[in-house]
Formats: structure tokens, C-alpha cells, sequence
């Protein structure tokens, strides 16, 4: 993922690229990561919850 926001930030940065898409292009790319992390960070929060091992102190008060 790191990479790949890497990878983003070069290219839309580049010499021969128009000015002013860097930051639409990087934007793009950090909601994309952030809402892949939210979404792996829910995932695992699920299966936390259908394990008994888990300790009861990670879990949110319902």
C-alpha cells in the first residue's frame, strides 16, 4: 500500500504533468487507503468478536 501511494506521489508530481492535479491525485489515493484501513480494521473487529479468545476489553461497549 506504501508503494503504491509512492508510486502516486511520483507520478502526479512529474515534470510533465499539469500543475495542479498533484494534490487531486494524492488525495484520491490517501481516501483509498484510509478507507481500505477502516475496513480491514472492521474485518478484524468481527472476527474478534465470533472468537472466545478474545479479551473483552478491545471490544466497544454495546
Amino acid at each position: 500500500m506504501t508503494f503504491m501511494f509512492l508510486i502516486v506521489i511520483l507520478g502526479s508530481t512529474h515534470k510533465n504533468v499539469p500543475a495542479g492535479f498533484a494534490p487531486i491525485a494524492i488525495g484520491l489515493c490517501l481516501t483509498l487507503w484510509l478507507s481500505d484501513l477502516h475496513q480491514r480494521q472492521l474485518l478484524l473487529l468481527v472476527g474478534c468478536r465470533q472468537t472466545l479468545s478474545c479479551p473483552h476489553r478491545l471490544l466497544p461497549d454495546a
